[in-house]
């Protein structure tokens, strides 16, 4: 079923005569790949790091689970499509928690409540859902913030992704060189799900609270870790007198690469150490084995997504920066029940 909301937009002329006409907020249809490109490039490119997407970035999330046609909605005004907003119910999650991407508006059109029409027909549909609290990614960038927060959300906290040109010599970093470190393979699938159950916390503990505990997250790891190994992905675990104690991951991404040129990996999973053992250069070791193996596989840059406070970074962000990665893109996570 496709959604239409019917809206009155208000211009002013140059000599402040006010023109009302119709526009519509309606869901996705076939055909809407290449509009939708043409406002999020228009729309973004002012926001530090941006990296304009391409058709194959849409396909790519048309084809994922986290795509939802009847959430992804367009603003049209006469014939002229000019906004957009993703609207997602997480129904992976045990909350019942919806997420709001990409609010985009054309620049000639911004200003003038199509952004809140938008924003409007995503929490509706939510609501629909059945969802109870709703998470707005945007960009750390001023005319966003200002936007959510008029509309009752609340920042929670930044969303960092943070590159390193493996062109370059890596700065060198004191390493545990008691650690062993090994290359997973598929019989140490318990081993990183058990890893992964307790190594994020206390920094991650909204991400254990979101997916329903440490249970929960032992067993989606259980299922994600064996897939990826199938799939070649590397996994590295650290070990003290045979203790698993941390591990880190690389992930090599070909079709990306075939696609964009861009020969880069992804350090998908961070660091992750067990709180017991950290500040013993455990985790420096770790973050050196995933660069070395990208860097010797012929990637060119690195990558690695992760969060930090409003108003400080966590300890795994302070090491990626100390590495040598550098901080591209940032984004604020806001909140509001619904």
């Amino acid at each position: 079923m496709k959604i239409i909301y019917v809206h009155k937009l208000v211009l002013f002329t140059a000599s402040r005569v006010i023109v009302l006409r119709n526009f519509v907020v309606r869901s996705y249809r076939e055909g809407d790949e290449d509009i939708w490109l043409h406002i999020v490039n228009e729309s973004f490119k002012a926001c530090p790091g941006y990296e304009p997407r391409v058709l194959s970035d849409f396909l790519r999330w048309k084809s994922s689970p986290y795509f939802d046609e009847k959430g992804l909605f367009f603003a049209q005004v006469d014939k002229a499509i000019v906004g957009t907003i993703a609207a997602m119910p997480l129904k992976y999650l045990a909350k019942k928690k919806g997420r709001i991407t990409d609010l985009a508006v054309l620049p000639p059109y911004q200003r003038k409540g199509i952004g809140s029409a938008l924003l409007e027909a995503g929490l509706n549909y939510l609501k629909r859902e059945g969802m109870k609290e709703v998470e707005a990614w945007c960009w750390n960038f001023p005319a966003y913030l200002n936007f959510y927060k008029k509309h009752a959300f609340k920042p929670v906290r930044r969303h960092l992704a943070i590159y390193w040109d493996l062109t370059k010599p890596l700065p060198k970093l004191t390493v545990n060189r008691e650690v062993d470190v090994k290359k997973a393979t598929i019989v140490d699938i318990e081993v990183l799900a058990e890893l992964a159950s307790k190594a994020y916390l206390p920094y991650w503990d909204w991400w254990y609270e979101d997916y329903g505990g440490t249970e929960k997250v032992r067993e989606n790891w259980r299922k994600r870790v064996k897939d990826e190994l199938e799939r070649g992905y590397a996994y590295f675990i650290a070990y003290i007198e045979g203790k698993p104690i941390g591990f880190s991951a690389a992930q090599i991404n070909k079709k990306l690469i075939e696609e964009k040129g861009v020969k880069l990996g992804t350090l998908w999973a961070g660091v992750a150490v067990l709180p017991e053992y950290r500040r013993k250069h455990i985790g420096s070791r770790l973050l050196r084995e995933a660069l070395t193996f990208l860097k010797k596989k012929g990637m060119e840059k690195a990558m690695v997504g992760t969060f930090s406070y409003l108003h400080s970074h966590t300890p795994a962000v302070n090491l990626y920066l100390k590495s040598g990665g550098t901080i591209t893109q940032e984004f604020v996570s806001m909140k509001k029940l619904l």
